[in-house]
Order: C-alpha cells, then sequence, then structure tokens
C-alpha cells in the first residue's frame, strides 16, 4: 500500500497546504503517524516556521523595494544636482562674455571692476562735497566782495 500523506480525518485549512508527500520522521527517526498528536504537533511547528519565513520575506522584500526607492532618489538628485551645476555652468560663461572676458578671467575682471566702481563711487563723492562746499563758500563770500573791493590806487 503507498504512502498517504493525508489522513482520512479534518485536517484544519492551514495544514493543508503545507503537508510533504514525504513521510514525516521525528529527532529520533521514528515514523510519525498521520493524523496522529505528534503530527499536529510537527506540522504546527512547520506552519509557524513558514510563516515566520513569509514575514521575513515579505519584510526583505519591503525594505529592498524601500532602499530601491532611495536609491532612484538619491540618483534622481545626483542628476537634478548635476543638471543644476550645467545651468550654473553655463550662466557663468555667459556671464563672462556679456563682461568681455573668458571664464577663466571672470572672477578677476569682477573683482577689478568692483574696485573700480568703488574707487569711482569715492571720486564722485569727494568731489561733490568739494563743490558743494565752494559753491557755499562762493555764496556766503560773494556778499562781503564789495567790502573788501580796493581801488586801483591801492
Amino acid at each position: 500500500m503507498p504512502f498517504n500523506p493525508m489522513p482520512d480525518m479534518f485536517i484544519p485549512h492551514k495544514y493543508r497546504d503545507i503537508i510533504p508527500p514525504d513521510p514525516i520522521y521525528d529527532s529520533y527517526w521514528s515514523f510519525v503517524i498521520p493524523g496522529s498528536r505528534e503530527w499536529f504537533t510537527l506540522m504546527y511547528k512547520l506552519e509557524r516556521q513558514l510563516t515566520a519565513e513569509r514575514k521575513n520575506a515579505a519584510a526583505r522584500i519591503q525594505h529592498q523595494a524601500m532602499v530601491t526607492r532611495a536609491n532612484l532618489a538619491s540618483e534622481q538628485r545626483k542628476a537634478d544636482r548635476a543638471q543644476d551645476l550645467n545651468n550654473i555652468e553655463d550662466y557663468k560663461i555667459k556671464d563672462a562674455a556679456y563682461i568681455g572676458t573668458t571664464l577663466k578671467y571672470r572672477a578677476k575682471r569682477q573683482d577689478e571692476m568692483g574696485r573700480l566702481l568703488d574707487l569711482t563711487n569715492m571720486f564722485h563723492d569727494g568731489l561733490s562735497t568739494y563743490r558743494r562746499r565752494m559753491a557755499h563758500y562762493h555764496k556766503t563770500t560773494s556778499r562781503m566782495r564789495h567790502v573788501y573791493k580796493t581801488s586801483k590806487i591801492n
């Protein structure tokens, strides 16, 4: 008579999918009769083990999906940053051409332009102050000119 792993009795649905097709032996190599208390104990342990493995596999898959999403997001950020750097580099090249120099000398040219602008502003402020003082001086002294006029004789 061939081996039948399914006993002639009610088997819970959770055990029906995990019943092995081969005979089951315990740790002492004794045959475990299908449907016995020991058989149900082994089925319970096997079911718990498989459930734990499924949960671990699901957790690994979920973790792998999360890592994949994180890697994709990281790659996207790197691509965006590279694009931004390219845009910045293009802007610098266009700006250098606008101010009449190359990218290599752009910073020096901008520094020199800043220094010249500062010097021009200082000169303008100084000259404006001088002109205001001179205008004020001429306003105040023009009234007194007739007092200090000298005749052609002196």
